[in-house]
């Protein structure tokens, strides 16, 4: 801050000038105490100058309703919302989220550091703060191919811009128990600021192995079970509710059940989709499901807002109090907690008008696999060995053997698309319930390549061609005709459309995938997006076939389940 900023604000705070703005007649929360007090707040600079008796140039009356810090969506992936990174945080700012801490990696994996200089540009100047951790596994595992590689070398220069916290998810954990050199390069580059981790299911003498790396949080544990392990060796839970992972209930019942402290839980999304956001609301959603479970309001606010401002280092934030930015959210009751009012910077945020894209043109020509035949999608007898199950609700997946005589599993497939390998994984997978038909997209986390799921191979391969023909998207073929799309040219993973396109698009196809057989519990491409990531358990299918996630192999060198 400049030293007149820092003068008008010492001035407003003491009652030596009048500060521009103060909020009075409201119920504001004190996140040290836990309390709300009928007490004014001044504004001076974008920052809060005071708490108590201020006059302001301007006042704003709240009418006796509730004012609570902006609320911190501590993990999420900004590329995961199929619209530009300025639409989203727009969105979520909205929705009462002024600060989001997102990791690039999906953009990482294709673009590389280009792509994350385009999320930093297009995020720089939001009604909300945008903060990046730096990707930690591009690509995310050895077995995966996709766009980049950010070594140790290429994340330094990430170093240099202030919006930058620490060292982003560490999903490669057969690296950190090898202490493998170039992840050791990584985790040193970043020693002693947050480093973000992403273990399901690791326990004992690995999870010690994980922490003593210096990695701190985990958003990955969709059993209290799992959270509780690692809340007792001192991580940082970030609670997930996102369209397909949804992990709140579990966790925060077992914290009520347990009587455990929230002090080590964050709030998160990961990956949720505009409508998801524009129907539930944002992080302001996490609050009341934890609420309506039991979790003291209190607690549920700070989950939001001190405590993850406390871990990522933000000592600017979380808090209404004297010396922090003015980011805060009205609410007219503390039940369904839907914002009546943002500010941010002690500015109302507004619909606004659109930020103008600038997209580099490599950004629009990343899907650069070959035109596919039918031949393609058949499957050997040693593809057909192995089954994928998909888990509604769930971005776990269970594997198994296929039963003799089986029938009515669906084909699966991943053909890598950034220009390399050219080399198409298939398979056989069991929940996701399509009927004559075939589903494809651009958007398989983390390396991105095109996976197309379906019963038949001319509707895959049909599907497939299109999302190529687009240069990314999500596409539905049934019957030998596409009956569904939505273009996502930005990386394969983004619209340049607004979200109401985007939107809209995305509800017909969800419509249409329900009518092809689809289950209403699943979200059909959020679903199948998941299904080629290989570092979380059981199975995945990759560019080169089936992954058994637990052994570490692929199927065809796996030991008889």
């Amino acid at each position: 801050m400049e030293s007149e900023k820092m003068r008008d604000l010492i001035c407003a705070a003491s009652g030596r000038k009048k500060a521009e703005t103060v909020f009075r007649n409201g119920k504001v929360f004190n996140v040290y105490t836990g309390e709300f007090e009928q007490i004014d707040v001044a504004v001076e600079q974008g920052m809060i100058a005071g708490i108590g008796g201020y006059e302001g140039e301007s006042e704003v009356d709240l009418g006796g309703k509730y004012l609570v810090p902006g609320w911190i969506d501590s993990h999420l992936h900004l590329e995961s919302t199929m619209v530009r990174p300025s639409e989203l945080v727009r969105l979520a700012a909205l929705a009462g989220t002024t600060t989001l801490i997102a990791d690039p990696h999906e953009a990482a994996n294709v673009a590389g550091l280009a792509g994350v200089e385009f999320l930093l540009s297009e995020t720089a100047n939001s009604p909300a703060n945008v903060y990046m951790m730096a990707p930690s596994c591009v690509p995310a595992s050895p077995v995966d191919e996709n766009g980049a590689i950010l070594d140790a070398k290429k994340l330094e220069k990430l170093c240099r811009d202030t919006r930058l916290l620490g060292l982003g998810e560490v999903m490669d954990c057969p690296a950190v128990m090898e202490a493998a050199d170039e992840m050791l390069q990584k985790l040193l580059l970043f020693a002693g600021k947050p480093i973000d981790g992403h273990a399901p299911g690791l326990n004992g003498k690995e999870l010690c192995a994980y922490l003593a790396a210096g990695i701190g949080t985990d958003h990955e544990c969709s059993d209290w079970e799992d959270a509780h392990l690692k809340y007792r060796c001192g991580m940082m839970i970030l609670v997930r509710q996102g369209s397909a992972a949804r992990n709140l209930a579990e966790l925060v019942s077992g914290m009520v059940r347990d009587g455990v402290s929230a002090r080590r839980f964050c709030f998160c999304t990961d990956d949720k989709h505009i409508e998801d956001i524009q129907r539930e609301g944002h992080i302001g959603s996490n609050i009341r499901e934890a609420v309506k479970l039991g979790l003291p309001v209190p607690e549920a606010l700070r989950m939001a807002s001190l405590y993850p401002a406390e871990y990522y280092g933000l000592r600017h934030l979380g808090a209404i109090a004297p010396g922090k930015q003015a980011d805060f959210v009205v609410l007219s009751d503390l039940e369904e907690f839907r914002p009546a009012a943002v500010y941010h910077r002690g500015k109302l945020v507004e619909a606004g008008e659109r930020q103008t894209a600038v997209v580099p043109p490599e950004l629009l020509h990343t899907v650069k696999c070959r035109e596919l035949s039918e031949a393609d999608f058949s499957l050997s007898e040693e593809e057909q060995r192995f089954v994928l199950q998909m888990i509604p609700g769930q971005i776990n997946t269970a594997g198994r053997k296929t039963k003799p005589g089986e029938t009515g599993l669906l084909r699966i497939a991943v053909v890598e698309r950034h220009g390399g390998s050219g080399r198409i994984g298939r398979g056989l997978a069991d929940g996701f319930g399509l009927k004559h038909g075939a589903a494809a997209t651009s958007i398989s986390h983390d390396s991105h390549n095109l996976i197309v799921i379906g019963d038949n191979s001319r509707d895959m391969a049909l599907a497939a061609n299109r999302v190529r023909e687009m240069q990314g998207g999500c596409v539905l073929a049934a019957d030998g005709r596409v009956c569904g799309e939505l273009a996502l040219p930005l990386m394969g993973l983004m619209s340049c459309d607004g979200y109401e396109t985007v939107h809209r698009g995305m509800e017909e196809l969800k419509k249409q995938a329900r009518r092809m057989g689809v289950p209403a519990e699943m979200d059909p491409f959020i679903t199948l997006s998941f299904m080629a990531l290989p570092v979380i358990p059981e199975f995945r299918i990759t560019t080169q076939g089936m992954y058994d996630v637990t052994e570490e192999n692929f199927c065809k060198n796996c030991r008889e389940k």
